[in-house]
């Protein structure tokens, strides 16, 4: 499974504060949400999509929001890709960064912000 989280969601789901491990952070959210999951799945990855930009976007959310990270932190959680977490039930999570498709330069109406998330959906 992959997931591409917004800033504003990714603020929702980590405690406010001193961050020191954004990455087991984010593990810990999802084996609580699996807990409450019908069924669990099994040998499984979950995988948090990211591009250069959204890592950008996610830093400037974290400055917004008076979180607490350090420049050594910051650094450990962006060189976290491919590291994989175990999150119960033999599933793991990882968070992976990715390139957007390269094609033809369109014309962005919406939310500049909100662009890079298009982008890697694509």
């Amino acid at each position: 499974m992959a997931m591409l989280v917004d800033a504003n969601l990714l603020m929702a789901i980590l405690p406010c504060g001193r961050m020191s491990d954004m990455h087991g952070a984010l593990a810990v959210w999802i084996a609580d949400t699996l807990k409450g999951a019908d069924q669990m799945p099994v040998g499984k990855t979950i995988t948090l999509l990211v591009t250069t930009d959204m890592l950008r976007d996610y830093r400037t959310g974290f400055g917004r929001n008076r979180y607490d990270t350090d420049t050594p932190t910051w650094a450990r959680f962006k060189k976290s890709t491919n590291i994989r977490k175990l999150v119960g039930h033999g599933t793991y999570f990882t968070i992976c960064k990715i390139e957007p498709a390269s094609g033809g330069e369109r014309r962005w109406r919406g939310d500049k912000y909100d662009k890079a998330y298009f982008e890697a959906l694509e």
